[in-house]
């Protein structure tokens, strides 16, 4: 297990109730959400990552920053 640690990355929200983050960025659905969440990270501003429900994953970010996870996943 140890072997694949390194490749698996998870991100969540850190409350249970996920319908809370229509309310904070003021969108009707998670597909508009989660475009903008994804826009911010090849930019590596995370404020929108940095609420409640969401700042829970910023270390798993910055991880897989250093595993160069976005240098692949974000080829323009």
């Amino acid at each position: 297990m140890t072997k694949y640690k390194s490749r698996v990355f998870l991100l969540g929200t850190n409350h249970k109730e996920s319908e809370d983050l229509k309310k904070i960025f003021n969108l009707s659905n998670f597909e508009a959400i989660g475009r903008l969440l994804v826009e911010d990270c090849p930019r590596g501003n995370l404020d929108n990552w940095k609420n409640k429900h969401l700042e829970c994953n910023i270390l798993e970010i910055d991880r897989m920053k250093e595993e160069g996870i976005f240098n692949w996943l974000f080829i323009n």
